[in-house]
C-alpha cells in the first residue's frame, strides 16, 4: 500500500509516525506534500520522500491512499488542484472540519471519499477518530480505512455523516476543553501555594488517574464524583460551587458554539 498525505503538521506527522510504528507501510511507500522546509526535513530523516505544495501533484499518481491533511479554508484550492492526478481506485481521506462529502465530491469528482475527525492525542497513538465514508467506498476499503485510522487510537465509523461536525465539537475539541481545565486548575493550585513544577505535577497525576479509574472501572464520572465527595466535605463545597455557577451548562454551550463553528466551516 502507498499512501501520500498532503500537508505534513501536527496531524501530518501524526499519521506519518503511527503508520510506521505499526509497520502498515514503508517508509518509501509514503509521500507528503508539503512547502514547510522545516517539516520536510523531519520526513527526509526518516527516508520519507516529500514534495513542495500542489504545484508537484504529477506525484500523486499511483498513491492508494492519498490523505488531506490541510485547513478547511485550503480545501477548494487544493481539491482544484489535484483532481486530475488521482487514480479512479484511489481512496480518498480528509481530516478537515466541516467539510462534506457531497462538496468534496463536487470539487474533485467522483471518488472513494472518507471524512474523518481525528484528535491531537494520535500524536502518542492515543487519538479518537470518528469516521464515514461515500457509498463509493467498498467492504474492503472501510477495512482498510479502520486499519489505517485504528494506528492512531480509537476509530468509531458513523454512518450519518452529519455525526461528524459534532465528533468534531466533542472528541475533535475536546482535548482543548480538557487542556483548558488542566490550565485553570494549575493556576489554582500555584494560587494555594504550590510551585509551577509542583503544581503541574498534582494537576497532571490527577488528570491521568482519574481518566484510568473511569476506563478501568466501567463506572461513571458521576457516580465516581460521587464517592469522592462526602456530604459537606471539601470536594462536595468545590462542586456545589461549581454548580452553583452553571459550569456544566457553559460546557454543554461551549460544545454547540464549536459544532456551529464546524458547520460554517463547510466551503
Amino acid at each position: 500500500m502507498k499512501i501520500a498525505i498532503v500537508g505534513g503538521g501536527n496531524m501530518g506527522q501524526a499519521m506519518v509516525t503511527a503508520f510506521l510504528n505499526k509497520k502498515i507501510v514503508r517508509p518509501a511507500d509514503l509521500l507528503v506534500v508539503d512547502r514547510n522546509e522545516e517539516r520536510q526535513r523531519f520526513f527526509t530523516a526518516k527516508k520519507i520522500r516529500t514534495c513542495v505544495g500542489t504545484r508537484h501533484v504529477l506525484s500523486l499518481r499511483g498513491y492508494d491512499v492519498i490523505f488531506l491533511a490541510v485547513k478547511p479554508q485550503d480545501m477548494a484550492d487544493l481539491l482544484a488542484a489535484i483532481r486530475d492526478w488521482i487514480g479512479p481506485k484511489a481512496l480518498v481521506i480528509s481530516i478537515a472540519a466541516g467539510v462534506t462529502i457531497e462538496r468534496m465530491t463536487g470539487l474533485l469528482g467522483r471518488h472513494k471519499i472518507v471524512r474523518c475527525m481525528p484528535n491531537t492525542p494520535a500524536q502518542i497513538q492515543q487519538g479518537v477518530t470518528g469516521w464515514t465514508a461515500n457509498q463509493s467506498v467498498t467492504v474492503a476499503d472501510k477495512k482498510r480505512v479502520e486499519r489505517l485510522l485504528s494506528a492512531l487510537g480509537a476509530a468509531i465509523y458513523f454512518p450519518d455523516e452529519a455525526k461528524l461536525d459534532a465528533v468534531t465539537a466533542v472528541s475533535g475539541c475536546g482535548p482543548a476543553y480538557v487542556f483548558y481545565f488542566m490550565e485553570a486548575m494549575t493556576a489554582g493550585a500555584k494560587e494555594v501555594g504550590f510551585s509551577e513544577q509542583q503544581a503541574r505535577a498534582l494537576v497532571l497525576g490527577t488528570f491521568m488517574g482519574a481518566t484510568q479509574l473511569v476506563a478501568t472501572t466501567g463506572e461513571t464520572p458521576s457516580t465516581l464524583r460521587a464517592k469522592v465527595a462526602s456530604k459537606k466535605g471539601s470536594t462536595a463545597a468545590a462542586t456545589e460551587y461549581l454548580d452553583s455557577n452553571k459550569v456544566t451548562s457553559l460546557i454543554v454551550e461551549a460544545m454547540q458554539k464549536a459544532l456551529q463553528r464546524a458547520q460554517e466551516l463547510n466551503i
